[in-house]
């Protein structure tokens, strides 16, 4: 089997493929695989040692972009493929799969991939690069969230934040605009290191955007995780994350849930 893989949207559309990649790679381990997504966002897959397209532009449609080569079957696997597969799953590794197995019936190629039903099928393996945070380190995704998940950020709060719970390390995804003790700078760090380093935090805040896709991994399942002004219709992965529209709901999770223990 000869299978092209494309995904040409945001960073955590990209990031959250490898879920995919890894599927079909169970299923047909001597497939010949290739992939495409955009330039800026190829290290996401350089590991596999796979052939990378480039993709000039945002690209969600069906037909096989210019670079599938003939005799190879075209998948498209951003999750707002199929509008009622989005609906009932969400963005989620369940989603991923069901848009897949739904082109593989289209190319009248029924041996599907497997849902996920094991743990480590629905998180990202991603390389341990061996980085560290300091105990007690929260991540905090305070960029821009590029889909508009996010009625608001929490970058404007960081400063409050770190100073009203000083036993925390806040570790920035962007420039965090002020200067705090507990208070990093993380914006050096690319999605791989960030997931690294995300192992070894204790809970997440973030806006459900691609730092947010990157600590989807098996060391960070049922840790607390945040998401702040979300106002999404739709699920995000396991649907575990909480939500909260303000600063004092946010606050009061953090005390709830993790000054606590």
């Amino acid at each position: 089997m000869k299978i092209f893989i494309n995904n040409s949207l945001h960073y955590g559309d990209v990031l959250l493929t490898r879920v995919v990649i890894d599927a079909f790679r169970r299923k047909y381990p001597h497939a010949e695989i290739l992939l495409q997504c955009r330039t800026p966002m190829q290290y996401l897959w350089a590991d596999y040692g796979i052939k990378i397209f480039e993709a000039q532009q945002d690209y969600s449609l069906l037909n096989p972009t210019p670079q599938c080569p003939p005799g190879f079957e075209f998948f498209q696997t951003w999750f707002g493929t199929f509008s009622d597969i989005l609906g009932y799953y969400g963005l989620s590794p369940t989603n991923q799969i069901h848009t897949v197995n739904r082109q593989m019936h289209y190319h009248k190629t029924y041996n599907f991939l497997d849902l996920p039903t094991k743990t480590e099928d629905a998180v990202l393996n991603l390389r341990d690069l061996g980085l560290q945070v300091a105990p007690n380190t929260i991540l905090v995704e305070n960029g821009p969230a590029w889909s508009g998940q996010c009625n608001h950020g929490i970058g404007y709060y960081v400063g409050k934040l770190a100073t009203e719970f000083p036993q925390y390390e806040f570790l920035c995804s962007h420039l965090p605009g002020v200067s705090l003790r507990n208070v990093h700078d993380g914006s050096k760090f690319n999605l791989l290191q960030l997931s690294d380093l995300s192992n070894k935090c204790v809970a997440f805040i973030t806006q459900a955007s691609g730092v947010n896709a990157c600590t989807y991994t098996k060391y960070n399942l049922g840790k607390l995780r945040i998401f702040f002004g979300f106002n999404y219709p739709y699920k995000i992965w396991d649907n575990a994350a909480l939500v909260v529209q303000n600063y004092d709901q946010l606050t009061t999770i953090l005390r709830e849930k993790l000054c606590t223990k």
